[in-house]
């Protein structure tokens, strides 16, 4: 009994325009506004790190409203790679 095997190239060509959708308007975004975070956020520390050891603080403290203000990074990031991508480029 040999056969031929043909495979469904509707169902993969659909599973690859789904992951290639994803991947462009979800992951690839995500990933740029998590690179924007983590630029926000390391500013922030290597600021506050300069003030402690300049200024006479016994403390060195990152609060909430760093990460907050960390955020505005992400989302800017995230915002132009969406705005990239709808565009074309």
């Amino acid at each position: 009994m040999k056969g031929v095997i043909i495979p469904n190239l509707a169902i993969n060509n659909r599973k690859n325009s789904f992951f290639r959708l994803f991947s462009t308007y979800l992951l690839v975004p995500f990933r740029s506004g998590l690179f924007g975070f983590a630029i926000f956020f390391t500013a922030l520390l290597l600021v506050k790190t300069f003030l402690f050891l300049v200024s006479n603080q016994n403390y060195f403290i990152v609060n909430v409203s760093d990460v907050v203000l960390s955020l505005i990074g992400f989302v800017s990031f995230y915002l132009v790679r969406i705005f990239q991508n709808f565009k074309g480029g």
